[in-house]
């Protein structure tokens, strides 16, 4: 299942325009695992998509499913909220019996602060596509690595 919110659509476009997305999205769909993705909107708060979808997902068991997160943020304007909503998601599901999947190194990555980021990574894929679009290419493939190599 992949499920997404997006007000201006650069959750939706950078999910497609990247080779190797496409074996991911294949183990997704075909072996039911879940990728979740949104926009953080505002001062750090998840896309509207998600107000109640994302209450109905955690009272959900999900025991045994292991979930993905995606999205984006801007490091610049955001700086001190960046990607928080890929933070907030996994807060949101922490309770569910879901095993996250996808956590990569916040190595390269310029931000104040981010719900995203524990332990010293980020705990999905993160993408800046107002100032950092050129490396969202590299950034996806080793997210969709990290999440390939725990399914």
């Amino acid at each position: 299942m992949i499920i997404h919110g997006a007000e201006i659509g650069y959750v939706k476009t950078t999910f497609y325009i990247c080779p190797s997305v496409l074996p991911l999205v294949i183990i997704i769909v075909y072996e039911n695992y879940h990728c979740l993705r949104s926009s953080t909107w505002d001062d750090g708060e998840l896309q509207d998509d998600w107000s109640d979808l994302v209450e109905d997902i955690a009272d959900q068991d999900l025991s045994g499913k292991k979930v993905a997160l995606f999205g984006c943020g801007d490091s610049e304007g955001y700086g001190d909220t960046f990607c928080d909503a890929v933070g907030i998601l996994k807060e949101e599901l922490s309770n569910s019996g879901c095993t996250f999947v996808g956590a990569i190194s916040k190595d390269g990555y310029e931000y104040e602060a981010s719900r995203a980021e524990e332990g010293g990574k980020l705990v999905g894929c993160c993408l800046d596509e107002d100032n950092q679009d050129d490396l969202t290419d590299e950034r996806i493939d080793r997210w969709v690595e990290a999440v390939k190599s725990a399914l």
